[in-house]
């Protein structure tokens, strides 16, 4: 078993309007963005010409939050989380999984603060029609890791969340 490359799976939101007060960002958001102070988040601006911002949040409210960056030009659409955030529950996402006719898959997961973390590898052939593929439990020590292997030949792969403890960040990383 071997990667060449890994990835984590990440989610990507919108933006509803943004505003530069100095170096903070301040990005709202049409629905509760789940965020906590101190996880990191990535803000995509529009226009290439410009970079994005990567920082760290403080949360103003439900659907309100900053990130300390350094000014810059453009116009910031999406940003994104690596991993999953407290309160989500069920299967996200669906995720392509490499076509290997020989070898298993690591799919390895940790947790980023003391909430700890549960969720189930589901796996699919036609990402409609999911089947359990195994349990990760994470305990509440943060950067406790674990990982799981799936069987070679299934095209998609999700992770079904049962539980994320408040402040936590459940990151999931898989080979490629």
């Amino acid at each position: 078993m071997s990667s060449s490359k890994t990835r984590k799976l990440r989610q990507i939101f919108s933006v509803q309007s943004f505003s530069w007060t100095g170096d903070n960002l301040t990005i709202v958001t049409a629905q509760p963005h789940l965020l906590y102070n101190g996880i990191t988040v990535t803000a995509h601006n529009i226009d290439a010409a410009y970079d994005s911002v990567r920082g760290i949040v403080t949360v103003v409210d439900a659907t309100t939050f900053t990130i300390a960056g350094t000014f810059t030009k453009g116009n910031f659409y999406q940003y994104h989380v690596d991993g999953f955030l407290p309160g989500q529950t069920g299967g996200i996402g669906s995720y392509s999984l490499p076509r290997s006719l020989a070898y298993p898959m690591v799919v390895q997961s940790y947790v980023k603060g003391t909430g700890g973390a549960a969720y189930k590898i589901e796996v699919s052939m036609d990402s409609e029609h999911w089947i359990e593929a195994a349990t990760v439990t994470h305990t509440t020590t943060t950067d406790d890791t674990g990982f799981v292997t799936i069987q070679p030949g299934w095209t998609y792969m999700r992770p079904n969340i049962t539980s994320i403890g408040v402040n936590t960040n459940l990151v999931i990383i898989m080979g490629e």
